[in-house]
């Protein structure tokens, strides 16, 4: 196949006396041996380690809990809801403290007049929505944010956005906003 001869092999730990490396054979002492071990080391140094980007979600804070927004019920009479920004770590799926956020907005919404999206003029990490008809539509929020990498410590920075489904149902106690994160 074309290309094969590209793929990158890892040798961790020779207990035997013969080693296979693609089909041909070595003796475990061998100057072969030696030079393919030094290679090995040359290409981890050089191989750069990707990076996962964390998670742009909204949560919020029940009893001095955290929790992920994944629907939010509001009633057409009742107090606005609020989301927080925060960055999930895309393999804990936990908050990562310490995030720096600016540049926060609501952008495009695509059904104003079913629901209301704006951020808190006391506090810009802070989304409040509010249910105004029944429908359903989309919202974009986006932000820049700073933050300590939880994997190497490393400081990392960058922006972010993400696309919210919602929709406001009719419910016995007014309507339900369900936010449906893609």
């Amino acid at each position: 196949m074309k290309g094969d001869h590209l793929k990158y092999k890892e040798a961790f730990h020779i207990t035997e006396n013969i080693v296979i490396i693609e089909g041909a054979f070595y003796h475990k002492g061998s100057q072969e041996i030696k030079i393919i071990g030094e290679l090995v080391h040359i290409v981890d140094r050089l191989i750069t380690p990707t990076r996962s980007r964390p998670i742009l979600a909204l949560i919020t804070n029940i009893n001095n809990q955290n929790f992920i927004l994944m629907d939010i019920v509001l009633n057409l009479s009742g107090t606005p809801k609020n989301g927080i920004f925060a960055l999930l770590d895309n393999k804990t799926l936990q908050p990562i403290s310490g995030a720096v956020f600016s540049n926060q907005s609501v952008g495009t919404n695509t059904n104003p007049d079913v629901a209301k999206f704006s951020l808190d003029p006391t506090d810009s990490n802070k989304v409040l929505s509010e249910a105004l008809a029944l429908g359903s539509g989309s919202v974009i929020f986006s932000t820049d944010a700073s933050y300590t990498d939880p994997g190497d410590d490393s400081a990392q920075s960058g922006s972010f956005t993400v696309t919210k489904n919602f929709t406001v149902v009719r419910s016995p106690d007014g309507a339900s906003l369900d936010v449906i994160f893609s």
